[in-house]
């Protein structure tokens, strides 16, 4: 994984198969989508999304040769003229950068977040917490269960990321903290329901030289209040050091 996708606060994006025009399966991780980790260990890519022949336009000044499909190429009609079948992570990257927009305005819309605005952090965390572990489909090549280096968090899943079936979503957005502060969030849960818990905050440039990037070390801690248990975060039971 390059530059751009390498920043601590952006989005990067893998790719996944389609149904269509071929069998690629929608939880398989594409051969050409950038892996991570990046040089001082973070996770990336953060989201996966379709970008394997996906139906897009077609620019009128584009070459006979453009995109990858036959059947478009060899028409003579408007569909020819008008659409194309590509593929490539940046046929990816629209998929995610339109959830975001959705996601921002059902805060906006329907959580409330209008004298503040949503930050950026917080939409990382709503995409993020809310994506699909390809791993939990039978078949599916994905590096295993989420998070890694090949599907990040998982496959963006709006549907089930602001109206989860059998859950419901809190958020939580500009949480004030200082040097050794905490600060302490409950949730009492009713069913068998899986709990999936986020943080995600902006962190500064670092050193461009630092062995590690992060500057603002905040620790996400999981526990049952009533047995004592500490859940594992990130697949470790040891604290994040290098992930924002």
């Amino acid at each position: 994984v390059t530059a751009p996708a390498t920043a601590k606060n952006c989005l990067a994006v893998g790719a996944t198969g389609t149904i269509r025009p071929v069998d690629e399966s929608p939880n398989k991780v594409v051969s050409f989508s950038s892996r991570g980790p990046v040089e001082d260990g973070r996770i990336k890519p953060d989201l996966c999304a379709p970008g394997y022949y996906i139906l897009s336009t077609r620019s009128t000044q584009a070459p006979d040769y453009t995109g990858w499909d036959v059947y478009l190429q060899s028409r003579s009609d408007a569909l020819r003229d008008h659409y194309v079948y590509d593929g490539g992570t940046s046929m990816a990257c629209p998929f995610i950068a339109g959830s975001a927009a959705l996601a921002r305005e059902w805060l906006v819309d329907r959580r409330g977040f209008t004298n503040a605005p949503p930050t950026a952090a917080l939409l990382k965390a709503v995409l993020t917490g809310g994506a699909h572990d390809m791993s939990r489909d039978a078949g599916a090549s994905c590096g295993g269960a989420a998070p890694n280096n090949s599907q990040g968090w998982g496959r963006v899943d709006l549907g089930e990321t602001l109206y989860p079936s059998n859950r419901a979503v809190k958020v939580v957005d500009r949480i004030p903290f200082g040097t050794e502060s905490e600060f302490t969030l409950r949730v009492t849960t009713t069913n068998a329901a899986p709990l999936d818990v986020q943080l995600a905050w902006i962190d500064p440039p670092a050193d461009p030289a630092a062995a590690v990037q992060l500057v603002n070390d905040l620790d996400l801690v999981v526990s049952n209040e009533t047995t004592g248990a500490v859940l594992p975060v990130n697949g470790s039971t040891a604290a994040d050091r290098v992930n924002n």
